[in-house]
Order: structure tokens, then sequence, then C-alpha cells
């Protein structure tokens, strides 16, 4: 795939999929609206603007806010692919603090595809400094809208009897 078509993907399902998300939709009045891009490495990379407004402790970035711009990355670069997934699980490494009222740089890559299952790695850089990492593990969302639709089909007292087979069924395609 060129970097064009990448480009492209990315566009086309940010803008009508993901369109009011909470990290890089155009349509969330409340949005931080990031501007994930592919570069010409591949990479799917944002600049993005370390407001006071989103800092925990005074003068650094929420580390909720971090783990949102690592996600959003990540999310971005399946986005590229033509993938449409949902974090499984996310772990962030804090490496430093992150500064307010200073730009930083995200990005993500794709290190791993199993079947259904999406391994990315993502990085939040300030001043040329790794401040934080996250790997991430998606998956399909198709899945997740199957086994929510299969549990919805179920009488009321299926649902009760077996609340945790749609998680479990879940957790299986996470795992392989």
């Amino acid at each position: 795939m060129t970097i064009e078509q990448m480009r492209m993907r990315l566009s086309e399902l940010r803008s009508h999929r993901h369109e009011r998300s909470v990290v890089c939709g155009l349509s969330h009045p409340l949005g931080l609206r990031v501007e994930y891009r592919v570069a010409e490495d591949g990479l799917v990379h944002a600049q993005f603007s370390c407001q006071k407004l989103l800092e925990g402790y005074a003068g650094q970035l929420h580390g909720g806010i971090i783990g949102a711009l690592l996600d959003g990355a990540m999310t971005n670069c399946l986005f590229a692919q033509g993938i449409e997934a949902v974090t499984g699980q996310l772990t962030v490494r804090f490496l430093r603090p992150v500064q307010t009222d200073r730009m930083a740089e995200v990005s993500a890559r794709l290190t791993l595809v199993s079947h259904r299952l999406y391994i990315l790695q993502a990085e939040l850089t300030q001043e040329q400094t790794t401040v934080a990492r996250a790997q991430g593990k998606f998956f399909d969302r198709s899945v997740v809208v199957g086994a929510r639709d299969r549990a919805r089909q179920r009488s009321p007292g299926e649902r009760e009897g077996a609340a945790g087979g749609a998680g479990r069924e879940i957790r299986a395609v996470a795992l392989d």
C-alpha cells in the first residue's frame, strides 16, 4: 500500500467512522481535535499543544490525556491500514513529566497482525525526548459488534445466566 493510499484511508475512516472521537474527531464540541497524519516513513504522527487546561499537577499534562493521545495515535495508525479496531489492552509507561505550555509529538506503528488481533506501539516525545511509550492490543471491531449483537439476541434469562459468556468470547479473541 502506498503512503498516499494510507493517507486516504486514514482520512476516510476518521471522518466517517470516528468523527465524534474526543481525541481526533472534528465534530466533538469539547474534543482535542488532534490531526494524525501518515508521514513518509509510514508511521502515523501528530503534533499536540500541551495546554495548561489539560494539566494534572501544576505544569504537567494529565496522565489520562497522555494515554488518550497514545491510544488515538494507534487507532489512527490502524485507520491508515484500512482497519477499524477497538482497544483491548493499553499499557502506558510514563518516563518523564510532560510539560504544559509546550508542544509534543505522538507517533504510532503497527508491529504485529495475528488474525483479528493487532499489536501497536506508540511514543510521545517533547523537545526530542521520549516522555511516554505505550503498547496496545486492538481487536477487529467486527468481533466486538458481533459478540454484542449475539448477546442482545439472547433472552433476558440467557443473558443473566451467561453474562460472562460474551466477555469470555471477546477475551479469547484478544489473547489469540
